[in-house]
């Protein structure tokens, strides 16, 4: 992992979970009928971090990479995989976004997307994707 770093001591990559404090500034903006966020998600979410050197508190997730990472989650309900997305939380909107629209069914079950930057991520049902009709599935299945 090539990171654009100036720091001359290790860089190692952390991944934690996502601070509550952030998951409580995020709003619903994304999701259209009024949907809560939270019932979109579809794995963990995870804050993807880099650490440098022995002091775990410096931390950056702004930093860009030279190349792009890969993720791997897994699924318990594969059925709606078509209609995911790996989703980061934009920090300054406080909304859910889209990074990867372009999962890969693996062939032992599990999901791997990509991305070229770090920070909170989770699987996330894709806002773009749904119709009225995944809408009103989803609210009675949950």
């Amino acid at each position: 992992l090539n990171a654009h770093n100036n720091n001359t001591s290790t860089t190692k990559v952390a991944i934690k979970r996502t601070d509550p404090s952030l998951l409580e500034k995020v709003g619903n903006s994304s999701y259209t009928g009024g949907d809560d966020w939270r019932d979109n998600i579809r794995s963990g979410i995870f804050d993807i971090s880099f650490i440098y050197g022995d002091d775990d508190d410096s931390t950056a997730t702004s930093l860009s990479l030279s190349s792009n990472v890969s993720f791997v989650f897994e699924l318990s309900d594969m059925s709606q995989v078509a209609n995911l997305c790996l989703g980061y939380i934009d920090e300054t909107a406080y909304v859910w976004k889209c990074e990867d629209r372009n999962l890969v069914v693996l062939a032992d079950g599990r999901v791997s997307c990509q991305t070229s930057h770090f920070t909170s991520f989770a699987l996330i049902v894709d806002p773009n994707s749904r119709t009225k009709d995944e809408d009103s599935l989803l609210r009675t299945s949950s």
